[in-house]
């Protein structure tokens, strides 16, 4: 039977509606009524259409509430877009509790740990330590408890021996670990070396006279000694080594559990032997963690003189491209027509994305420039810890502004195949380049995509490379994706790929080598002024 037939009857003349009424009314509530409603049982039903109109009435206001709830996801979705680097830091740091490990879980999180490994990084370009492994593994399964940050302990160490700079654990940090008094990173003394001993470059703490002092003792342990065994906690080579600890020494005295307050014995400027004590206030925020909330183009520009620029390029890290570029091409329009020699520093660059050093490489040449060839093992386990790197509902747009969304979906299990055409890059143009004299200092703290933009560099022949040989071995291993362990809730970096440079040269060990070498202690002391004397006197 059709319902519409019968629901629009003419009404009766003393019906109260107007002639036409309810087959108009009928006609349009028909339309709207939820499938699960009758329209038969409407007709002629004065309490069941003012029913139907609650009805309604109160799905508009379940629609305005679904519409009020979805604005405000909407904006708590906009707000972690503009914490991006926020939620992934977090989501790649190390977050552990005093509760212990049973051996179990000592037992899943460490073969979670080894199966990662072996399918990740790419079996070509390293060598397994099956001793070291065996030996650290069967010591860490000895136990039937084991406390997390003593098995954060054993972890680094069972890293450290595949002696791969980009194979590291994130160490936890106290802004995510709220039962952290401490994560190193309160320590206040910027440090270096020179001829072995370590010396204070800068204190940001009283006393003043620790500023150029030799440091001799930290909780009456020498300091040599300390030195000795920091060194064997961390991978790469020497000289990287030697600049972690150097830049993280706070982090590896807690490693070794050594804690504040620090007494620090130390010989000053005037020969005199002295002691002091370095406290902390539980809270106060650290000079690193300032620097990391804080937010920056990556590079410092000055004049030395009419002819002679220098930019210190310290980061190819978070800062946002658009505003990275539009920065530097400013520079670059300071530059033009004044500007005879180019100073670029890398020595504080510790990488990051490769991008940064392309986009300043746009200004230095209109030529296609080859790049290092990416030997880039893809597997599942890679594209699943890459995935988890970030929330579901920023997952899409994270890995396309990461450059690997449109990868993830090759073939596993084997090196990507990469075009013949990306073997090279074919410059941006810009309408400020510079084509006068360029140097790029390095040094042992050019490490990762630094290293990448040096190697193009000194491959290509774009620019003169100087100062000392890089943190990192010139063909690295990178590109790396985090792993977390479920039970102890460490986070391990790992590799997956190896970049080789466009020369061939097979060299697994070797690092970039600077086409001018300044002597190490007096590059260690040189600042932008000294850099710039150093090229006058040189050229």
């Amino acid at each position: 039977m059709d319902n519409r037939a019968t629901t629009e009857r003419t009404p009766a003349p003393n019906s109260g509606l107007a002639k036409g009424g309810v087959s108009c009314f009928v006609r349009t509530f028909v339309l709207k009524i939820p499938p699960f409603a009758n329209p038969q049982n409407v007709s002629g039903n004065f309490f069941s259409l003012q029913s139907q109109r609650n009805n309604q009435n109160h799905m508009k206001k379940i629609k305005k509430y679904m519409l009020l709830l979805l604005i405000l996801l909407s904006l708590a979705f906009l707000n972690d877009c503009f914490n991006f680097r926020e939620i992934v830091n977090k989501r790649i740091s190390t977050q552990i509790d005093n509760q212990p490990l049973t051996r179990e879980q000592l037992n899943e999180d460490l073969t979670i740990l080894l199966t990662n490994l072996r399918d990740i990084m790419p079996k070509e370009y390293y060598i397994w330590p099956e001793h070291a492994v065996d030996s650290i593994s069967k010591a860490i399964l000895k136990n039937k408890t084991l406390s997390k940050s003593k098995f954060l302990f054993d972890i680094n160490s069972l890293l450290v021996s595949f002696n791969i700079a980009h194979l590291e654990v994130s160490f936890p940090k106290k802004k995510y670990n709220s039962n952290l008094l401490y994560d190193g990173s309160e320590w206040s003394l910027k440090l270096r070396l020179s001829n072995n001993f370590l010396i204070v470059d800068e204190a940001n703490v009283k006393p003043t006279n620790l500023t150029g002092a030799r440091l001799m003792e930290i909780n009456d342990m020498p300091v040599d000694s300390l030195m000795s065994l920091f060194l064997k906690q961390c991978s790469g080579l020497r000289a990287w080594r030697e600049r972690s600890v150097i830049d993280h020494f706070g982090l590896y005295l807690l490693l070794n559990e050594i804690h504040p307050p620090y007494k620090i014995d130390f010989v000053d400027t005037m020969q005199k032997q002295q002691t002091t004590t370095l406290t902390y206030k539980n809270g106060n925020e650290s000079a690193s963690a300032i620097k990391e909330n804080s937010s920056d183009k990556g590079f410092e520009f000055n004049w030395f003189n009419d002819s002679i620029a220098y930019v210190n390029l310290y980061s190819y890290e978070y800062q946002d491209i658009a505003v990275y570029s539009r920065e530097l091409d400013s520079v670059f329009k300071q530059l033009e027509n004044r500007c005879k020699y180019l100073i670029i520093d890398l020595r504080y660059n510790s990488g990051g994305n490769s991008v940064y050093g392309d986009t300043l490489l746009n200004h230095l040449t209109d030529k296609k420039y080859r790049v290092p060839e990416k030997k880039w093992w893809m597997s599942e386990s890679y594209k699943k810890n890459i995935r988890q790197m970030f929330p579901w509902y920023m997952r899409s747009i994270a890995l396309k502004k990461m450059g690997v969304k449109d990868y993830l979906n090759s073939p596993s299990n084997i090196y990507y195949k990469f075009d013949e055409n990306e073997s090279y890059t074919y410059p941006k143009h810009q309408s400020h380049q510079f084509r006068n004299k360029v140097y790029f200092v390095i040094g042992s703290g050019t490490f990762s995509s630094a290293i990448y933009t040096g190697i193009v560099v000194q491959d290509n022949k774009i620019a003169k490379l100087i100062g000392q040989p890089s943190g990192d071995v010139a063909n690295a291993i990178g590109e790396n994706c985090y792993l977390k362990l479920p039970n102890s809730g460490i986070v391990v970096s790992i590799p997956s790929a190896c970049f080789v440079r466009p020369n061939h040269d097979l060299d697994m060990n070797a690092p970039l080598i600077p086409d001018m070498l300044i002597e190490l202690d007096t590059l260690n002391k040189y600042d932008r002024v000294n850099i710039c004397k150093w090229l006058i006197y040189n050229l």
